[in-house]
């Protein structure tokens, strides 16, 4: 099938390869661009900055932090026995007493500021991240879903900028005087690949990239966080017990 007659200099361009092939590849000479001038950089930037502004928010509709919400005697993800048990550890770990079922009901900012308290304290005593390889998957793992989330509609809007550009270059390239059947009989995989990807990518921001996700990813964080109680207040015991043997 011959191509069209280009009507417009613009058009002449696309089909002679000036703008997205090898004799002029702009396109590709801009993302080289943005790439060695600390484009990735740029980029981790604000999805960290739209993440944290995210997770304020996330952390309000949900109660306050995954953390402190788990803590809590009135959430019920942790059993009553085994947090007592982690209450008791933080209490030791920050020299305070634990509050009760009823001062937290009571005065749930005060007992909210113990949680946080261990919360801290349990974050600075998993910084070695061989020792608590668990916490930091999970940790990194949740970081990336709510920056990612932090981006969606950024990402929906490349999405759809990238679909509306292939589309434009291919029917550019492309004579559209024959059949539909011949039109597309007529699409190679360079030209379909690029629509295909950005469709692809276009469901998956809408579909899979949630505050749900994020959820889930916060509170399995904070649930592996918290469990690394026992590991401390184990490791404390035996140092102890060393210390009084000497």
């Amino acid at each position: 099938m011959n191509q069209q007659v280009p009507s417009s200099p613009f058009q002449w361009a696309i089909q002679n390869n000036y703008i997205f092939g090898s004799k002029h590849p702009l396109l590709m000479t801009a993302v080289s661009l943005l790439i060695t001038c600390g484009g990735p950089l740029l980029l981790a930037r604000i999805a960290r900055d739209l993440g944290k502004a995210l997770e304020e928010r996330l952390n309000g509709e949900w109660g306050g932090k995954p953390t402190t919400v788990l803590l809590r005697h009135r959430d019920s993800t942790i059993d009553s026995l085994t947090k007592k048990q982690y209450h008791l550890a933080i209490g030791q770990g920050i020299s305070r007493a634990a509050p009760s079922p009823a001062l937290e009901d009571k005065s749930p900012e005060q007992a909210d500021t113990f949680y946080r308290a261990g919360s801290a304290w349990l974050i600075s005593k998993t910084q070695d991240t061989k020792k608590h390889a668990l916490v930091f998957k999970e940790n990194k793992h949740y970081g990336f879903q709510r920056n990612m989330r932090g981006l969606k509609w950024i990402g929906i809007v490349i999405s759809c900028a990238t679909m509306a550009i292939s589309a434009v270059h291919f029917y550019l390239q492309t004579d559209m005087s024959g059949s539909v059947r011949q039109i597309l009989s007529s699409v190679s995989i360079q030209q379909a690949m690029p629509i295909t990807i950005s469709a692809i990518m276009l469901v998956c921001w809408i579909f899979l990239v949630t505050e749900r996700s994020v959820r889930r990813a916060g509170f399995a964080y904070a649930d592996r966080l918290i469990r690394t109680c026992a590991v401390i207040t184990t490791k404390q015991k035996k140092a102890g017990k060393t210390t009084g043997a000497k």
